[in-house]
């Protein structure tokens, strides 16, 4: 067999590729494997002839119908998968789509889970994909605390103009949500380095130029190029999975590449094919276990196929449209019902602009009596396109399958009426307001009249639910019957809305990812064996620990025996001589600590996972290592006040010393937390302290004396030699530069403020200009692009400027309107203010925050030209939370940017790795969920 994975992921388009991207910075073994190649960049990506009537780059197969005919699937297998030509509407589901409706043609089912489950991945997702929107213009749009990530692409002159006209007759158009690399101008072209160029090879072209936000793009590439942990094979096609003797998990991923069979195992096994590829791989997996294909006891997987009720329409109006980037605007005013019809009618959008080789090509006769005196070129001028979708329904019988070797699609309209409703009311509205058109119905990129061919929205084969019954996967995405198989494309829909899916794909794979990363130790029905541990095994699972327990770490467990634990705890016991030693799994998030063995005492945190065991008189920590955990044991108590780092591996964790039996954690996430009272200073790294003391003493700063860093924290730091550390103030504020024998990585190069590694000073001045001209002077690189900027008075009105020490550590001068800040008084550069740290996931760093004792202020949000030259990044949008304190002025803050990119956390002797040190209730340090480092010091 060939090499072990931790992850296998089996496909590349967007539920593949954004969950790998995901678990990438975990330090995973994470292998993609991607049947197809890297789409060609050439001229005929752009040829309408090569990509739509030649159909160059889909794939040469062969389907049968529901008649028995044959038909060419319009699907394509590349590195991306089918978003390489997708026309990358990226909308969420509306929040009335995961509850039921009914429909003309039935019922749309409910989702299992409701909005509120999906929302700040659709926050993450639109900012991965860098969706271009405005909040507020859609009348459907579910609930959304943050803005788009970057400005709306702008309308065209003719496009502006049927938005305004639609806006007359009392419609609600918008912004169409579009996943695009376009830089604009103010009146809306492509700025000189845009990646996007507006031009009309959008909608179902591949980019030659990269432009569009697809998952090769913005996923794969990026992630190939950050993290060595990552592989991505291609012309790799995954033709079964195998499992173990009892049929519960995948053991082996068969592999066809260049005509030779390969087999991958993996810890975990993620299929994102696509939901008519990824049925046809589970069904293609049957084996004694699974004699209806794999995980397909309930007879669903290949069911429930859904598509949309789609058309393309092309309006043929008496006037010339010379829009060349058309695909901006929609409108949803008919989504759940008109007023002449109490059901749904669905989605209007604007798609690319019809090209002449595509009308030529298609089935014109139709159309000549209506334009007898239109040679094909003024048809093309004279048009301009929609795209209308409506809600197709699950149905059983309409599904994909294998037969006598083939593979069969059934597909039946489930809700077509509304279809031809919606398109009768784009005529009414464009009667109304003043353009009549002759509306015909074309063929699309991707199929006559969107119809059985027609794949690109394939959704609903692997359904999720509560239910083994009569879904297939759990609420994970995990399939009900194979422990270790999830499954991350656009399969588990319950049903399928009337927007584009992608989006909702991508924020469930990054849900899943969560999952994934976060999963706990065990299978969800617990332990069912009872067997003997040798001595010194640790239990980095159950189902392992049936198979064979192994040793890592140090100390050991001891001999012991595996306990087991009834059905759905998911946790288990280690009794390892005098001691229990809990091992807890993956919890639902919603529940709240639990703890306590017998002989010692348990730290959780909110999952229910353990952190930290006291018993026997032994401190023991928990240690991961390959997705594993493993029992740490330390040879002596610890004493209070001593600090004890319980993980050497990668993740690292520290608790302080323990007091009569007691045991007390610090980790993200952990309840039983250390309260930051305030900030004591900061502390940056430094490769030479005194050149670098130089520029602080230029800009301000009192130099003071340099002192060894004592042998106990340098253990902490888990450094080797020696370190000094030379004491810097200004003002109240302390600065330290730490120097140590083994230097770190110097900062890290071309990051800006969105990179998670971004943490930087803020010091206050009266002067600003003055305090800019003396940082300039002392060797100062510039963030901000044209020095100091003025901020909107919605942003605070104050004057900043970003810029950079001599070793890249990041500043920021601050002058405040007259009179506005209480805290500050005196000229000149007065103090530090705050601390200002990027984070991905700005909900999830406000509750670990809170959980250290501060308080979050008022949120804002700041964007605009001024906020784009004082980041100096393009399109900027970010969000931004103030945490105090018990005692001020120096307080934290979050920067939570659109299209944040998350970082591996800096160790500690890099030039990175900032810290704040805390005044709190006991000894501690820390790293939060980005990694960022703080120290906190007993005040007691």
């Amino acid at each position: 067999m060939a090499d072990h994975y931790d992850v296998i992921v089996i496909g590349s388009g967007p539920g593949g590729a954004s969950l790998a991207q995901r678990l990438a910075p975990t330090g995973k073994r994470i292998l993609i494997l991607e049947r197809g190649e890297y789409l060609p960049r050439e001229t005929d990506n752009w040829d309408a002839r090569a990509v739509f009537v030649d159909n160059k780059y889909q794939a040469d197969e062969t389907w049968t119908d529901i008649d028995g005919k044959p038909f060419s699937p319009a699907l394509h297998y590349c590195v991306g998968g089918n978003s390489k030509v997708y026309g990358a509407a990226l909308l969420r589901l509306r929040e009335r789509d995961f509850g039921e409706i009914t429909h003309a043609g039935g019922v749309s089912p409910a989702w299992p889970l409701g909005y509120a489950s999906f929302e700040k991945y659709y926050d993450e997702a639109e900012a991965l994909f860098h969706v271009h929107g405005r909040r507020g213009e859609d009348p459907t749009e579910p609930p959304s605390t943050v803005a788009y990530p970057y400005a709306p692409v702008m309308h065209e002159a003719k496009v502006a103009e049927l938005s305004d006209k639609l806006t007359d007759i009392g419609l609600k158009p918008f912004h169409l949500p579009l996943g695009i690399l376009l830089d604009q101008k103010a009146d809306g072209t492509a700025t000189p380095t845009s990646t996007c160029i507006r031009c009309a090879y959008f909608d179902g072209f591949p980019c030659l130029l990269n432009g569009k936000a697809d998952a090769q793009v913005l996923c794969i590439d990026p992630t190939l190029a950050a993290y060595p942990n990552v592989t991505l094979l291609t012309g790799a096609y995954a033709s079964h999975l195998e499992t173990d003797a009892n049929g519960r998990r995948v053991t082996g991923v068969h592999v066809t590449r260049g005509g030779v069979e390969e087999v991958y195992s993996a810890d975990t096994v993620v299929v994102a094919c696509g939901a008519l590829s990824s049925a046809l791989l589970l069904l293609r997996s049957a084996n004694a276990q699974h004699p209806a294909g794999l995980a397909n006891g309930s007879d669903q997987v290949g069911r429930n196929y859904m598509r949309h009720e789609m058309s393309v329409v092309m309006a043929i109006m008496t006037h010339e449209n010379p829009t060349v980037f058309q695909k901006t605007l929609a409108f949803s005013d008919y989504y759940f019902g008109s007023d002449d019809w109490d059901f749904p009618l669905g989605l209007v959008q604007m798609c690319a602009t019809t090209h002449l080789d595509q009308i030529k090509a298609e089935v014109l006769p139709k159309w000549l009596e209506w334009l007898p005196d239109l040679p094909f070129d003024q048809i093309a001028k004279h048009s301009m396109d929609f795209w209308l979708q409506s809600e197709d329904l699950p149905r059983a019988d309409n599904r994909v399958y294998y037969r006598d070797g083939k593979v069969h699609l059934d597909l039946v309209e489930t809700n077509p009426e509304a279809l031809v409703r919606l398109k009768r009311k784009l005529g009414d509205v464009l009667d109304t307001i003043g353009w009549p058109a002759k509306l015909i119905t074309r063929p699309a990129t991707l199929g006559q009249d969107i119809g059985l061919t027609g794949t690109a929205h394939q959704a609903g084969t692997c359904r999720f639910g509560t239910d083994p019954a009569t879904s297939v996967l759990n609420l994970d995405c995990r399939a009900h019957e194979v422990d270790n198989l999830y499954v991350t494309d656009a399969s588990f829909f319950p049903s399928i809305g009337a927007v584009n899916p992608t989006l909702t794909i991508i924020a469930n794979a990054l849900r899943v990812a969560d999952i994934i990363a976060e999963a706990g130790l065990y299978d969800r029905d617990g332990c069912r064996a009872d067997r003997t541990v040798r001595a010194g095994a640790a239990v980095p699972s159950v189902q392992r620990a049936r198979q064979d327990p192994q040793f890592f770490g140090r100390g050991g467990a001891g001999a012991g025996s595996l306990q087991t634990a009834p059905a759905g705890c998911r946790r288990a016991a280690v009794r390892a001589g005098d001691r229990d030693i809990l091992f807890a799994g993956h919890h639902h998030r919603h529940r709240r600590p639990r703890g306590g063995i017998r002989d010692g005492r348990v730290l959780r945190d909110d999952r229910g996972a353990v952190q930290a065991v006291l018993g026997a008189g032994r401190f023991l920590g928990v240690r991961e290592r390959q997705g594993a955990r493993a029992v740490l044991g330390f040879p002596e108590e610890p004493v209070a006040g001593r600090w004890v780092s319980a993980d050497r591996g990668r993740h690292r964790r520290a608790w302080p010393g323990a007091v009569s039996g007691r045991a007390v954690g610090l980790q993200p996430s952990v309840s039983h937390s250390a309260v930051m009272r305030s900030i004591a200073g900061f502390r940056l790294v430094s490769h030479d302290s005194a050149r670098l003391a130089a520029f602080y003493r230029a800009i301000g700063f009192t130099v003071g004396a340099t002192a060894p860093i004592a042998a106990d924290e340098m253990a902490l730091l888990e450094l080797a030699g020696a370190g000094r550390r030379l004491a810097m103030t200004l003002g109240p504020s302390v600065v330290e530069l730490d120097c140590y024998d083994q230097p770190g990585q110097p900062y890290p190069a071309g990051t800006t403020g969105a990179d998670t590694v971004f943490q930087h000073l803020a010091l206050v001045t009266t002067d600003i200009a003055a305090a800019w001209a003396r940082a300039v002077a002392a060797g100062a690189t510039p963030i901000s692009r044209d020095g100091p900027v003025t901020l909107p008075a919605t942003s605070g009105g104050v004057t900043a400027v970003k810029f950079r020490d001599p070793e890249g550590h990041p500043l920021e001068f601050l002058e405040f309107p007259a009179g506005s800040n209480a805290d500050w008084s005196g000229a000149g550069i007065l103090g530090v203010d705050h601390s200002a740290i990027a984070v991905a996931d700005v909900a999830r760093s406000i509750a670990f925050y809170t959980e250290q004792g501060l308080t979050p202020g008022t949120r804002g949000v700041n964007q605009g030209p001024t906020q784009v030259a004082l980041d100096g990044i393009d399109d900027v949008v970010v969000g931004i939370v103030p945490l105090m304190p018990e005692r001020t002025p120096a307080h934290l803050e979050l920067l939570g940017y659109h299209g944040a990119r998350k970082c591996a956390p800096p160790i500690p002797n890099a030039i990175a790795a900032t810290r704040i040190v805390w005044h709190a209730d006991r000894n501690a340090l820390l790293r939060d969920p980005d990694g960022h480092i703080h120290e906190l010091r007993s005040i007691s």
